[in-house]
Parts: C-alpha cells; structure tokens; sequence
C-alpha cells in the first residue's frame, strides 16, 4: 500500500507531467485514470490526500468549473 507521500507525488507528477505553472489547470478526469488502478484502501488514502493538498494550498478547485484542478504557488514551488 501506498504512503501519504507517495500519494501526494502521484497526485502532483500529473501536475509536473502537464508542465503546469502556478494558476495552471489540469482537468479532474486526469486524476481518475490513476484513482481506478488504486485498490479500495489506496483510494481511501487517495481521497484524504487530494483533501488534504487541498486544504493545504497547494492546490484547488477552479471556481468556475467544478471539473478542474489549479495549481498553487506552493504546489508549484514543491514540484519544481
């Protein structure tokens, strides 16, 4: 199984494979195809984990569409 910060550099390689700059977006259903290869724990983990970057700063729901994910400057400053 997967640690937290495994799951953290899952979720934020999307963004780094995109090239992303802070502000930048990527669309959630990117992160889906990784979410269905997890098994029942791991997207347990998953979930808390995307919460938790969340919460964090690091990255966040774009506002005007719902189906998106941004970029932070401290997720931006973490990946690169």
């Amino acid at each position: 199984m997967k640690k937290v910060i495994e799951m953290e550099e899952l979720i934020l390689d999307v963004f780094r494979k995109s090239n992303c700059k802070a502000g930048e977006i990527i669309m959630k259903k990117t992160l889906k195809i990784i979410y269905r290869n997890l098994n029942p724990e791991e997207k347990k983990l998953f979930d808390e984990t995307l919460e938790n970057l969340i919460s964090e700063d690091f990255i966040s729901y774009d506002p005007n569409e719902g189906i998106c994910l941004r970029l932070g400057q401290k997720g931006y400053d973490r990946i690169y």
